[in-house]
């Protein structure tokens, strides 16, 4: 019971939070796309990343509770693919050299091409591993004064197993010359919910759980997490080794498997492609040119006006001219079956989770009922696997999690007329 209690309250966090951000981001990128070359403009452009930055800090906090809430009940499911662990190592690290610069801090990385190789390998969920790499360098970041430095490296060492068999193991350390740790604290370090003398030291804000994750994280990758500190005011090194493995045997390419949702449909308008995970992307040949011209009839569903406006203002923006809205379930399936009633139909639907009325799940159900079949996007605030699965066994294609990026928004757009 207390388990059911403590999702229920992760769920409610995750969706209140999730959406006033998600208007945030959509605002953020719609000023951004109406923006143009002038010195003014481009003053502009960098107040609205240095904003997104602080919505990033916001957002992986809020899922840095997620991911403790995963974890802790032992829910957390990794997804590996074996990479390069130099290719990895440089995208994970790419994006933090903006926010240096803004910090005044030097951030130093190795060629890992050098230190590492182009031969070395990786069996990893890159997503997860790149978190624990985040939130290496942004404890780093964070701790180190102006003027400060943190070198980043990485290097292959043998490790012996049981004393007997080794394997090689990739290590990555962040070093950086800031705040430092007491020894007595170092054992604490990776424990749940720590922050040091916030007051003194750190500057900017933090659940306390990014280390403690990082920590699992690793664990769940066959690996260990350290930290060395000589004392306050001399810096701090945190590391992980994970181990390395074979290169990957080359893939084939297998077509994917095309079946329509009526084998009576000889018109082939609506067609299904079924993916590994169980959802579905419909794949309407007859309607990619309409795309490319931007010319896809959209209706928008969500119970939030801000919300609504920025994600029409932006699809506009983008050269999307028809659009349509509704702000419940019930708004959104008395208007599609008011278009099928009259032979038409909305080419997609952009559908909300959580609203008044009637909910995005419900309401999709009873479209696909009704015979649309349309795409249908869910949109959720809740970033829980069951709450996707959910979504997707009641009729929507595929399910994103607030907040929206509208270049992703615009991918998936185009992804599913894609043949």
């Amino acid at each position: 019971h207390s388990l059911d209690m403590k999702r229920m309250f992760v769920r409610y966090v995750s969706h209140e939070i999730r959406t006033p951000l998600n208007t945030v981001f959509l605002g953020l990128d719609v000023l951004k796309s109406e923006l143009n070359g002038t010195e003014k403009d481009n003053h502009m452009r960098n107040t609205i990343e240095e904003l997104k930055i602080s919505c990033n800090i916001a957002l992986d906090i809020l899922n840095e509770l997620l991911d403790y809430e995963k974890l802790d009940a032992g829910l957390l499911v990794l997804e590996k693919s074996i990479i390069s662990a130099a290719s990895f190592l440089d995208r994970a690290i790419r994006p933090f050299y903006i926010q240096a610069r803004q910090a005044d801090i030097n951030l130093q990385q190795v060629n890992f091409l050098a230190t590492v190789g182009d031969d070395v390998y990786i069996k990893i969920d890159e997503r997860k591993l790149s978190q624990v790499l985040r939130n290496f360098i942004s404890n780093a970041l964070k701790f180190s004064v102006k003027g400060g430095t943190v070198v980043i490296s990485a290097h292959v060492e043998e490790e012996s197993v049981l004393g007997q068999t080794s394997r090689h193991m990739l290590v990555l350390e962040v070093k950086d010359t800031g705040a430092g740790i007491l020894k007595e604290n170092l054992p604490k370090v990776f424990n749940e919910i720590i922050q040091f003398s916030p007051g003194q030291l750190q500057n900017g804000g933090g659940s306390g759980l990014g280390l403690w994750i990082s920590k699992k994280i690793v664990n769940l990758h066959d690996g260990q997490v350290s930290v060395t500190s000589e004392g306050l005011g001399l810096g701090c090194t945190l590391s992980f080794r994970i181990p390395t493995c074979p290169s990957p045997e080359p893939e084939l390419s297998v077509p994917p498997m095309t079946v329509r949702i009526k084998p009576t449909d000889t018109s082939a308008r609506h067609r299904v492609r079924l993916e590994e995970d169980g959802s579905h992307t419909v794949d309407r040949s007859s309607l990619s040119a309409n795309l490319e011209t931007k010319h896809p009839y959209i209706l928008v569903v969500d119970d939030s006006l801000p919300t609504r406006k920025m994600m029409c203002r932006g699809l506009k923006c983008r050269g999307y001219e028809y659009i349509d809205e509704a702000e419940n379930g019930v708004e959104a399936l008395t208007k599609v079956k008011s278009l099928l009633a009259d032979g038409e139909s909305y080419d997609i639907v952009l559908m909300d989770y959580q609203m008044p009325v009637m909910d995005g799940p419900t309401a999709t159900k009873h479209m696909r009922d009704e015979g649309y079949k349309g795409y249908v996007l869910g949109i959720t605030g809740n970033a829980l696997q069951v709450d996707t699965q959910y979504f997707i066994e009641h009729g929507a294609n595929y399910v994103i999690t607030k907040p929206i990026a509208m270049e992703r928004l615009e991918s998936l757009l185009k992804e599913m007329f894609d043949t």
